[in-house]
């Protein structure tokens, strides 16, 4: 599933829905993190990597595994 967010870490709780549980990959699109910060926990998914394009914010993307 792909999934354009916008304040990912206030909302990171909000992947709690059928259609995320039944989710195997979770990848977001436009999120704001940091090489600095470690990366944001999301219930029942497992972090795997995040590509950064430092020069322009929120342009990140974050890949979860179920």
């Amino acid at each position: 599933m792909v999934y354009k967010c916008r304040s990912f870490r206030a909302h990171r709780n909000d992947f709690t829905d059928r259609v995320f549980k039944n989710t195997n990959i979770l990848m977001l699109s436009e999120t704001f993190m940091s090489d600095e910060e470690p990366p944001v926990q999301v219930s029942n998914f497992e972090f795997v990597v995040r590509f950064l394009r430092n020069e322009i914010r929120n342009s990140g993307v974050a890949i979860y595994r179920n």
